[in-house]
């Protein structure tokens, strides 16, 4: 199952499984593999040495991951939209399963992720404005230039300011 591997085995497989990739050697598959771990432990290193530059005042930065997950749902529906059924969206949907019976693949579970990081949100606390703001402005930006990285870095950039400076307590 895809959930209990690595993201580089799955993103490994999806290479390898493709029509082109069977008349790949067995040695080509093995570099393909070892420069995906690589890329995904030289990524990690990077982002741990640029992590310890960031002040300690900086507050919000861990909201990235919500904004991600955002995207990745953005995506995801936006994706399977032509194969949902009518009636079926993410906000009506009784079960995963029932909006995706009529094809092979499930429901994204990007959406659950964003509710997942949402579910300690203060709604009824002026706190809950930063992330309210910084998810609004990701979604819109997402879906006017669908640009992952941009909407990312945008919807952080909101957060991190609202947190650390206009709604610091």
């Amino acid at each position: 199952m895809a959930g209990d591997r690595d993201p580089q085995e799955v993103v490994a497989y999806a290479l390898t499984s493709t029509e082109q990739s069977r008349s790949w050697s067995g040695p080509r598959i093995l570099w393909l593999q070892f420069f995906l771990h690589l890329y995904w432990a030289g990524s990690a290193a990077a982002g741990a040495l640029l992590g310890s530059l960031v002040p300690d005042g900086v507050t919000g930065l861990d909201f990235a991951l919500t904004v991600l997950f955002a995207v990745l749902a953005l995506d995801a529906v936006r994706d399977l939209r032509g194969d949902l059924p009518m009636g079926c969206s993410p906000c009506s949907a009784p079960s995963p399963p029932a909006c995706s019976s009529r094809t092979s693949r499930s429901w994204p579970p990007s959406p659950c992720s964003v509710v997942y990081c949402l579910r300690v949100l203060p709604v009824t606390e002026s706190r809950a404005v930063a992330p309210l703001a910084a998810l609004a402005v990701t979604v819109g930006l997402h879906l006017w230039r669908r640009n992952a990285l941009l909407s990312i870095l945008a919807g952080t950039a909101v957060h991190v300011v609202l947190a650390s400076t206009f709604l610091a307590r």
